[in-house]
């Protein structure tokens, strides 16, 4: 489903393209995860940290609902 995903990440190239460019461009780190942070729409209030990797971004993106990476149990969780 989402090799084919209109939501590609463009690759990290250079420091001006990252902070100027209009392209998302996450930074992963070794494990290909992105640290996340939920908070509630209306108070602002943290919620919760979490993790996403690249699936769980599109994801998010794709259904406007958010999506995790659990390191724990290696899976998606929503």
């Amino acid at each position: 489903m989402l090799e084919n995903s209109k939501y590609m990440f463009k690759k990290r190239e250079n420091v001006a393209e990252i902070e100027e460019g209009s392209l998302l461009s996450p930074k992963f780190d070794n494990d290909g995860l992105i640290p996340v942070i939920t908070t509630c729409s209306r108070t602002k209030e943290i919620l919760m940290h979490g993790y996403m990797n690249v699936e769980a971004l599109k994801l998010t993106i794709e259904t406007k609902e958010a999506h995790y990476w659990s390191r724990s149990r290696k899976q998606i969780w929503h």
